[in-house]
């Protein structure tokens, strides 16, 4: 709220103030800052408590873009844990400062503390965007090492992550797990490894498997999963295909989803497969156990998975 009560909307928010020190350096509201380090479970050198999780430490790249990491002690917590994204280290994030549970566990108090929400797609990547150098440069990374090589400093957010093999490839090239083109309208829900939800609609103007028919604005939800990643930023974009993604549901209204026959036409039914009549192939409805001869040759759940059709005549 500006003097004379005027309200000035997001200016308000972004109003930079100068620091205590009198620097020119002002400290906006809302600033982005560079993830160091995440607490994602107990092995964290961050977890004191469940609350630490998602805990991170972060750079202030509006004041700290020169400083070492070693010296970087800025902590911020997940601004809405109900609808999370956690980073991961290098990634920028935006961080906000608001009222929030701080001091020990013995001497909570409620005080100024930093939030931090929205992963940035610096790179344009949903999958990783760590970027070792935001706001500073190799020579400041250690401060003993003044001029560590590129090839080492590159990869000391790499180091700090327990599975490099969930973001990079076997020639340490970032994966880009590939992102859904989007149509007129759509919310999109993208995950970082090829899981989306799209809430969306047919239109005759979208080049979509669903709109090929169906009345114009009626809702589709498609959710899927999909290992199909590219290295390559150019062929990341891609479409629902309910015959060569991993896995899909979709929820229609009034669209029609063509798709493959996912077995041969000439597979045989339980009943022809193991000689059943059709007594026997019908089994009973009941809430005992099914008793029947299809059941005992179908789903014996004495015998390993692997096992069950190896000998049907058994």
């Amino acid at each position: 709220m500006a003097e004379g009560n005027i309200f000035t909307g997001l200016g308000d928010l972004y109003q930079p103030s100068l620091t205590p020190e009198g620097n020119k350096l002002q400290q906006l509201k809302v600033f982005p800052g560079h993830v160091v380090d995440i607490c994602m479970d107990a092995t964290s050198p961050l977890y004191a408590s469940p609350k630490d999780i998602g805990k991170i430490v972060f750079r202030d790249l509006a004041k700290e873009f020169n400083r070492p990491e070693k010296e970087i002690k800025n902590i911020a917590y997940p601004l809405d844990r109900s609808v999370a994204r956690y980073p991961m280290q290098g990634e920028e994030v935006i961080i906000y400062r608001a009222i929030g549970e701080g001091g020990s566990a013995n001497t909570l108090i409620m005080s100024n503390i930093c939030f931090y929400s929205f992963v940035v797609s610096a790179m344009h990547n949903v999958t990783f965007n760590s970027n070792p150098f935001m706001g500073t440069d190799s020579t400041h990374v250690d401060p003993n090492k003044p001029l560590t090589p590129y090839s080492e400093t590159k990869k000391r957010f790499d180091k700090k992550l327990k599975d490099i093999n969930t973001v990079k490839d076997a020639e340490d090239k970032i994966k880009v797990y590939k992102q859904l083109q989007p149509y007129t309208g759509d919310f999109i829900l993208q995950g970082r490894f090829g899981n989306t939800i799209r809430f969306g609609s047919t239109s005759q103007n979208n080049d979509s498997s669903w709109s090929k028919s169906g009345v114009s604005g009626d809702a589709i939800m498609v959710m899927r999963v999909d290992r199909d990643f590219a290295v390559d930023e150019t062929s990341m974009m891609t479409s629902e295909d309910i015959d060569k993604d991993d896995a899909s549901i979709y929820m229609c209204t009034s669209q029609r989803v063509e798709m493959g026959l996912a077995c041969s036409k000439e597979l045989k039914s339980w009943k022809a497969r193991y000689g059943l009549g059709d007594k026997a192939a019908a089994g009973t409805l009941s809430t005992k156990k099914d008793s029947s001869e299809l059941w005992q040759k179908v789903v014996d759940t004495t015998a390993p998975m692997d096992k069950q059709f190896e000998n049907p005549s058994n």
